[in-house]
């Protein structure tokens, strides 16, 4: 509401979280992240938690309680602040606000209601808008998995991140195309305009795409920005 002016209901906070348009590996994420159930945290300082185990509850980076909110929001490890960085560069090549992450913009972004100066929904940025900030907070908790989990606390360096960047839109970009072209009968007019009127402006040379890229193997497309 500080952010957008509007104010969302608990009905359309949950049913923004099942839009078929977010891939249900984000669904998953946003609904386990607003029900606090990952293994983070003050999880790992419950009654009954070995010494071992609660020394997890720590950021070991920082030395304050991993929580979800510091994972995402102040978390000083390598990848949070560049991808919200670059985040913020594909907004404002996409003509959409920017906008400081917080919660409301991470579980709210399937919410979110963009208007052109006389009112009229902008249907397609509102799905470009929820697009990108899913993708860019899912990023930073994979990140965080990848450093903690799998490379025993190396962090990723900034190369790396931005490489993670460009190939998780690149491949969601790949994803939606994908649909697109299965989509049969009337729908399928429906899923290439979807997929044209969200993209373009986030593909490098977007305003010279030919006709029939979407579903056009031979088009080769790459993100504005991935230089």
């Amino acid at each position: 509401q500080d952010d957008h002016g509007i104010q969302v209901t608990e009905e359309a906070f949950w049913k923004g979280i099942w839009r078929k348009d977010i891939p249900k590996i984000k669904q998953q994420w946003l609904w386990r992240t607003a029900h606090d159930s990952y293994m983070v945290g003050t999880h790992w300082s419950r009654e009954g938690m070995s010494a071992d185990l609660a020394e997890r509850a720590t950021c070991k980076k920082c030395g304050q309680t991993e929580t979800m909110e510091h994972i995402l929001f102040t978390c000083q490890a390598v990848g949070r602040e560049i991808v919200w960085k670059l985040l913020q560069e594909a907004l404002a090549r996409a003509s959409l606000p920017s906008k400081d992450p917080n919660w409301g913009n991470v579980l709210g972004a399937p919410c979110i209601v963009l208007r052109t100066p006389d009112g009229t929904r902008r249907s397609y940025a509102e799905k470009r808008w929820t697009m990108l900030w899913t993708e860019a907070a899912h990023l930073i908790w994979r990140l965080r998995c990848n450093r903690v989990i799998e490379n025993e606390g190396r962090e990723a360096s900034e190369a790396e991140v931005t490489r993670k960047w460009f190939a998780t839109i690149k491949g969601r970009l790949d994803l939606d195309r994908e649909v697109a072209m299965m989509t049969t009968g009337k729908r399928r007019k429906q899923a290439i305009t979807r997929v044209d009127k969200i993209w373009r402006l986030l593909i490098e040379d977007g305003s010279a795409l030919p006709k029939g890229w979407v579903t056009d193997y031979g088009v080769l497309v790459g993100i504005a920005g991935d230089g």
